[in-house]
């Protein structure tokens, strides 16, 4: 690993990492963050899946994850691999505000794993390396006019992927071979379907394909098996629920559990916590 090129800087709002990796770097899970990502991609031999979407990134490839978004970076080799990764804590909401601007709104005002690429030629003409580099730089210096430097910085970044995406919103979607566009097809349905019990031999009468070599192709290709990600989707549309006022026993209902304990069982070991705790967290914020 060249430490040289491993880079950090955190701060109440975001935080910014750049890692370099030799050789070894394994294989991830896929995962979800209470946070939105900006994704810089720099080298290596990745592809990137997003909700159903893979993006086979070349150096320079920016992507853009949202806190509802299942995603992971698929190895395709044990090449060197580099990247940056910015952290935006949605938390801090109203620190992204300014006179009804919403600096995150390329993040919020997409369909789950589409658009979610910047293309090289894009992230070159707009030369936006030079923001991350300008943050970097100024992150050795304690002063309140760095400080002041960084977070004008991350703003004038956010302003120009809007900018950028709204611009290109259709033209942005990448999606690969056969295979990848089954499970696409199938994330796409399991995600318009939460309301109701999903279950392999349900996917297998609706998409005409082998339980087994469904298992096989969705875990090879998403890094979960079908199960995992169905829970994991309901468990988000759960929080959602319960958050806008909804009860634990309708929430439970709407999404099709077959009776409440499954549902509070489920959500105490996906969440650490029951949706009453939840609830009574979540509504303080």
């Amino acid at each position: 690993m060249d430490t040289q090129k491993n880079k950090f800087y955190h701060s109440p709002y975001f935080s910014i990492t750049q890692t370099a990796c030799t050789n070894d770097f394994p294989q991830s899970k896929g995962h979800l963050h209470k946070h939105y990502e900006i994704y810089f991609f720099l080298e290596g031999d990745v592809t990137y899946f997003i909700e159903g979407s893979y993006y086979k990134l070349e150096p320079y490839d920016i992507l853009i994850i949202n806190d509802r978004e299942i995603h992971n970076p698929i190895f395709n080799s044990h090449s060197y691999y580099e990247r940056i990764v910015t952290n935006i804590y949605t938390n801090t909401n109203p620190y992204f505000y300014y006179n009804n601007y919403d600096f995150l709104y390329c993040f919020k005002h997409r369909n789950l794993g589409k658009n979610n690429l910047i293309p090289r030629n894009v992230v070159k003409d707009k030369n936006l390396y030079s923001y991350f580099e300008k943050i970097f730089n100024y992150s050795h210096d304690q002063s309140l006019e760095a400080k002041a430097m960084i977070d004008t910085t991350l703003m004038q970044l956010l302003i120009e992927l809007n900018d950028i995406y709204k611009k290109n919103v259709e033209s942005f979607n990448y999606t690969l071979n056969t295979t990848y566009s089954k499970i696409q097809s199938i994330v796409n349905y399991i995600n318009n379907h939460l309301e109701t019990k999903i279950t392999l031999q349900s996917l297998q009468d609706h998409f005409y394909i082998s339980k087994y070599h469904l298992c096989h192709i969705f875990k090879e290709s998403t890094g979960f098996t079908v199960q995992e990600y169905v829970m994991q989707k309901k468990i988000i549309l759960a929080k959602e629920l319960l958050f806008s006022g909804k009860t634990a026993s309708q929430t439970s209902l709407e999404l099709g559990f077959n009776d409440y304990s499954s549902f509070y069982r489920i959500f105490k070991e996906y969440v650490k916590m029951t949706p009453l705790q939840y609830i009574q967290k979540y509504k303080k914020i």
